[in-house]
């Protein structure tokens, strides 16, 4: 199983939260629904541009949209 790094249910229920469709919540950030795709699929590849303008249309911090992943020492 692929580990995540998106917390995508933190956008999903923004998207709820606010009554936006996937295409409004694209032009809201100002990215492609390709883009979104790629987000919300966690895939490789993606720059850090489109997640700073989720984050910031979503008025959080960029660190905020990934998973908190805490090493063991």
């Amino acid at each position: 199983m692929k580990e995540k790094f998106i917390n995508y249910e933190l956008i999903e229920n923004f998207m709820k939260e606010n009554s936006l469709s996937k295409t409004a919540f694209c032009k809201m950030c100002k990215i492609s629904p390709v883009t979104f795709a790629k987000i919300m699929g966690d895939e490789q590849g993606l720059t850090v541009l489109p997640v700073f303008k989720v984050a910031k249309a979503m008025g959080i911090h960029i660190k905020d949209i990934f998973y908190n992943r805490k090493t063991k020492r």
